[in-house]
């Protein structure tokens, strides 16, 4: 059983993001994979969670949500980009964050 249980933690951890949007409090959009995009168009985000590939925040929230589930994030600037931002982005230092996420089944990235 101990295997079985092995296989679920990694399968877990895996995430593929179907559509999000980041905004910035006055509701400028940063970043999209939505905006713009026609729904075939779109290139789902996928990566394995906790392990530093996107902001605390998402990896955070993105453990509390069931595959399928919408939902919109608000993150704090400690777990977004903090006292450095993100300048190529938009992002002043300490700013808060909001998205807008979808999340689809799990995938095998390659674990």
């Amino acid at each position: 059983s101990s295997g079985i249980n092995a296989v679920y933690r990694k399968q877990w951890y895996q995430r593929r993001v179907r559509g999000y949007t980041g905004k910035l409090e006055d509701g400028t959009v940063f970043d999209s994979n939505v905006e713009n995009a026609r729904k075939k168009e779109r290139k789902a985000l996928k990566f394995k969670v906790g392990t530093g590939l996107v902001i605390r925040g998402w990896d955070e929230a993105l453990l509390t949500m069931c595959y399928g589930e919408k939902a919109e994030i608000n993150i704090d600037p400690d777990w977004a980009y903090g006292k450095k931002g993100n300048p190529e982005a938009g992002i002043q230092p300490n700013t808060r964050l909001i998205f807008e996420v979808e999340l689809e089944t799990p995938v095998n990235i390659g674990v």
